[in-house]
């Protein structure tokens, strides 16, 4: 019996020309956190550009604060 909304083994689908779809394998490579729908795929770039601002502005102001 195949579960609802899961494409037929062996048929092409849009997320995987061989035929698995999301539901087929729980650890196909497109089952993972960057799909799903809820994690915003540009957060950890936001996150690192955030760290290293940060760690510039500290660098440059504590610079500033050494040769004063």
């Amino acid at each position: 019996p195949e579960r609802p909304g899961a494409a037929r083994r062996g048929s092409p689908s849009f997320f995987d020309p061989a035929g698995f779809t999301i539901d087929d394998e729980p650890l196909s490579r497109y089952n993972n956190v960057m799909y799903m729908p809820a994690f915003n795929p540009r957060l950890p770039d936001l996150l690192l550009g955030l760290v290293i601002g940060l760690s510039l502005a500290l660098t440059y102001h504590w610079l500033a604060w050494a040769i004063r």
